[in-house]
């Protein structure tokens, strides 16, 4: 039977070449305009990333200038942890104690009992001097065994276990005793005598601490109790070190001098007032600060509190400082234990902090501290990793035209074939140059480290300016994003909410609990209705892993660069745990997950399984036991368990009300869906409420229901969030860009926005050592941070695709504007003869490979994914 030929085939007497498929679309009178737009955006992009460089490269040049001009006489900051330094709560008009002390440009660590016995086992610590020098042997003491009645102190004690250390006190308000003098024979030039080293008949003192002046200061002592006083303490430096301040002071017996304690005058009795005259006092500190200048003594000139004494008021005949009133107890001259730890810290600090450093304790401070060398692997990837990725890239550059007209040879066209492509190579440039940066603002002394400091109303001052940014970044979403997709991008939204609490949280040192739990909830709230609520084959076998690479594409390249542990990073690793949890909660036995008894079934049985594993079994031990050996990973197995139980509740909840929401709020219409929303409104509403009138009446047990006070913040955020905007119809943009960056923020900011491994702040150091400066480099690091955060974010899809096998091509302004058409418009696609109709694909489909294992390598995510934990293994293992 003869069949006519469509009329859409030529009929032609040879075979025509196939060419590309080719758009014809229906004309749009706003395309042009659209496209227009889009290139605008892509300069004006092009042109805000130029000035992003510039402005960092800017900040970094002049944070190595400051480097460089005023680290040069102390680039370990030996001196800076004992002389230089300021009291966080100094600037503060109320009577709050001072519990923080800053040195200048390092953080002071709070010394254990652990870290004083690890440091100096079987050692001895002594103290000489008057009530001052009391205050700190009690401190000490009090370190080492929290707790001590002093009463039961006599004037020495010694720590129990193996590593015990002795603390000894010796009253000797005129510094002329018998015990200081033999105490002292053996110092020389600040060290010991050879000969009392070898003999072995004097145990030195690690720390050697003398201070007193305060008697020599009351009236009727003596004519001329300056020169008394100068004569005791020049017995004393005359076995001290002399000369030059050597840069580096860590690690060694020290012998040190205390300045003169002032005390609280306002808070003196009235006759102890009267026969104290505050003039002796401030000489005796100027005569300590004059030696400790000119003749390089060992002065703790910190300890005079406030920066410069000579600026204290002489106020009715006596000296008047805020300083001295909030740092000691009524008495007006006993040291407050808070105040007194501090400085006991200070001089641990000189002593112990590089010692630590080096037998792999995890210090934050960075105070008198050697700079350890860097890893093979780090200095791979800041010496070499660059070269080779840059390398790479202007080699495709340079060979691109020639690998399209196959004018290379074989070995260059394998390294095409199954090295990065150009895309991936240029992501890969911003991810390892943000790394980088990382490794050197939290390692290097170049930049400096401050201590966290919790202020309710710069809390309320950072949530009132992300709130006012989210304000005047509301947008409306695309007339075509409906249903799930809107309801997505308002819990992107809200993420990015929990993410900027979580942020400001950890800048001030404050409780993350809740940002956490809301962190926790609204992921597996999102990742539940991904689940429920779209097909099999939309996710497919490759949902898992592209979810666990979104969530630590980040945080896993940072472990290694950084040396630091995986359960730094708690949010994605709390992200991990819970999403195989809910992953395979959801998708096992998941034909009946309509079935509202069968799914609350298999939630039941999930919280039972992982109880009875992950805590009575312990299989969680052997999860990590398994990761020791496959991947070189050691953690704290307890330490898992509490992070893992401590979050339960959000991950359930999230479970929970997803599947609420998937099969009834996707499924309702019209009337039904409104009178839905209505319902769980009030009932958000009023659970909010509730919260915040039991949190008003100050109830205690709220703390121990943390999962359902939690879920209570979080609902009465959202229904006040949606009502004040009637409902999805508005967004903002802000939020919605931090949610979205939420790994790389995570990752990052433990490194890149706070220092010393999210223990400090990360300050640049030209803005000035006080509150004015520390708010100058917040409000201009945290737009650098910013910055940095989308340029590692926009890289996450990438980077994923790559790791799991797709090989993708860059997109151009009009491609991308074509793909948006194809939802809304009629295309046809013919080909250039005639000959086929072709069918639109997805531009990320992975490429078919029927080869060996080197052939199917750069497509198979089986072999990708051995390859990664092979490779993770032999980093592990070698570093």
């Amino acid at each position: 039977m003869d069949h006519q030929r469509p009329r859409r085939y030529k009929q032609v007497a040879r075979t025509t070449p196939r060419v590309p498929p080719k758009y014809v679309r229906r004309p749009d009178s706003e395309e042009d305009y659209e496209n227009e737009r889009a290139r605008t955006n892509v300069i004006i992009q092009k042109i805000f990333n130029v000035l992003a460089v510039l402005g960092i490269i800017t900040l970094l040049f002049l944070t190595a200038v400051r480097y460089d001009t005023t680290n040069e006489r102390d680039p370990y900051k030996c001196a800076a942890i004992t002389n230089e330094g300021r009291w966080l709560e100094s600037d503060s008009n109320t009577t709050d104690p001072l519990r923080t002390w800053q040195p200048f440009g390092c953080l002071l660590h709070n010394y254990s009992g652990k870290d004083i016995t690890t440091c100096l086992p079987k050692r001895r610590i002594l103290f000489v001097g008057d009530q001052g020098i009391r205050s700190l042997y009690y401190a000490t003491v009090d370190k080492l065994q929290p707790g001590t009645s002093w009463g039961e102190l006599d004037k020495g004690f010694t720590s129990e276990g193996l590593n015990s250390v002795t603390v000894e006190f010796i009253w000797d308000p005129y510094l002329n005793s018998t015990r200081l003098a033999e105490e002292l024979e053996p110092w020389k030039n600040g060290t010991l005598l050879p000969g009392y080293q070898a003999g072995g008949n004097y145990d030195p003192p690690a720390l050697f601490i003398v201070g007193a002046g305060i008697r020599f200061a009351e009236r009727g002592f003596d004519e001329n109790p300056l020169r008394v006083w100068r004569e005791a303490v020049d017995r004393i430096t005359s076995h001290m070190r002399w000369g030059d301040r050597p840069m580096f002071l860590g690690g060694k017996d020290t012998l040190m001098l205390a300045p003169v304690e002032h005390p609280a005058w306002e808070k003196l009795q009235p006759d102890v007032r009267k026969s104290l005259m505050p003039s002796v006092a401030l000489d005796m500190n100027k005569y300590l600060n004059s030696i400790a200048t000119i003749q390089g003594m060992d002065v703790v000139r910190a300890w005079k509190v406030s920066s410069d004494d000579n600026v204290d008021l002489v106020v009715s005949n006596h000296v008047y400082s805020k300083y001295h009133s909030k740092e000691t107890k009524k008495d007006g001259i006993e040291l407050l234990e808070e105040v007194a730890a501090r400085r006991v810290d200070m001089v641990l600090g000189l002593r112990c902090n590089n010692v630590l450093k080096q037998l792999g304790e995890n210090l934050p401070s960075d105070c008198c501290t050697l700079p350890l060398s860097l890893t093979w692997l780090q200095r791979f990837m800041v010496f070499r990793g660059l070269l080779v990725i840059l390398a790479l890239r202007g080699w495709l550059w340079w060979y691109n035209p020639k690998l399209q007209n196959n004018q290379i040879n074989y070995l260059a066209r394998l390294i095409y074939r199954f090295g990065p492509e150009k895309e991936v190579l240029r992501r890969l440039w911003r991810l390892a140059l943000v790394l980088v940066l990382c490794l050197f603002a939290d390692r290097s002394p170049i930049f400096y480290h401050i201590e966290r400091l919790w202020s309710p109303a710069k809390f309320q001052k950072a949530l009132l300016f992300v709130f006012v940014i989210g304000v005047f970044t509301l947008r409306k979403p695309a007339s075509t994003t409906v249903g799930w997709e809107l309801d997505k991008r308002v819990l992107t939204e809200w993420k990015g909410a929990a993410l900027a609490i979580h942020l400001v949280s950890s800048y001030l040192g404050a409780s993350t609990e809740f940002s956490t739990f809301a962190l926790i909830f609204l992921n597996s709230l999102e990742w539940t209705i991904s689940l429920l609520a779209t097909n099999a084959s939309r996710n497919g076998s490759l949902y898992f892993p592209r979810k666990l690479l979104a969530i630590n594409y980040v945080a896993l390249p940072i472990i290694f660069i950084m040396r630091t542990e995986y359960l730094l990073y708690r949010v994605p690793a709390l992200l991990s745990f819970w999403f195989v949890i809910v992953y395979m909660t959801i998708r096992i036995r998941s034909w009946g997950n309509k079935d509202v008894e069968w799914y609350m079934g298999k939630l039941v049985l999930s919280v039972i399984l992982v109880t009875v594993f992950f805590g009575a079994l312990g299989v969680h031990k052997r999860v990590l036991e398994a990761l020791e050996v496959l991947c070189a990973i050691k953690w704290d197995s307890e330490l898992v368990k509490q992070l893992g139980f401590k979050h339960m509740g959000a991950a359930y909840l999230g479970m929970g009300i997803g599947w609420v929401y998937a099969n009834v709020f996707l499924l309702s219409r019209g009337d039904d869906r409104v009178q839905n929303e209505r319902y769980a409104g009030y009932l958000a509403l009023f659970s909010g409420l509730l919260y915040c009138l039991l949190k008003v009446q100050g109830f205690d047990w709220l703390d121990e229901w943390h999962n359902c006070t939690s879920l209570a913040r979080v609902a009465f955020f959202g229904v006040i969030r949606l009502w004040l905007t009637g409902g999805g119809v508005r967004q903002s943009e802000f939020l919605i860009w931090l949610g979205n960056m939420e790994a790389a923020v995570l990752g990052m900011m433990n490194h890149l926005w706070l220092s010393a491994d999210g223990e400090a702040v990360l300050d640049l150091g030209f803005w000035g050592f006080n509150d004015a400066g520390v708010n100058w480099n917040w409000g201009f690091w945290t737009l650098v941070f910013g910055y940095l955060c989308w340029v590692v974010g926009d890289t996450r899809e990438t980077i994923v695709n790559w790791v799991l096998g797709f090989r993708t091509e860059p997109i151009t302004v009009g491609e991308l504007q074509d793909r948006k058409k194809t939802d809304t418009d009629a295309v046809e696609m013919v080909s250039e003869d005639g000959q086929n109709d072709v069918e639109l694909g997805d531009s990320k489909q992975p490429l078919q490979s029927s080869g060996g294992p080197l052939e199917q390598f750069p497509t198979n995510g089986g072999l990708r994914a051995a390859w990664v934990l092979i490779t993770v293994w032999i980093l592990n293992w070698t570093t």
